[in-house]
């Protein structure tokens, strides 16, 4: 994995965070409201709220995405690793 993958996945994990930090209070109180179950898709499209559909909408795909490249990257470290290029 270059410099620069590895850049763009810091950059997206810093958005994810950000965005996850700005449906926390949300995603609380909605809990508080059903015994405690987490939001869903659903949840979120019901309230017709557009800027949470859109913030929801980005976060499923950045956890996602994030997922997908953290497998990667473990790998590609792991790799290095082994080669000898990481310490």
């Amino acid at each position: 994995m270059s410099q620069v993958e590895v850049e763009d996945f810091r950059d997206d994990l810093r958005h994810y965070r950000k965005i996850h930090a700005s449906l926390q209070n949300w995603s609380d109180a909605f809990a508080a409201e059903h015994a405690g179950r987490r939001p869903g898709k659903a949840d979120v499209l019901a309230t017709r709220i557009p800027w949470l559909i859109d913030s929801y909408s980005e976060y499923s795909v950045l956890k996602r995405k994030l997922l997908v490249r953290t497998a990667s990257l473990r790998g590609a470290l792991a790799s290095s690793a082994r080669t000898g290029l990481v310490a």
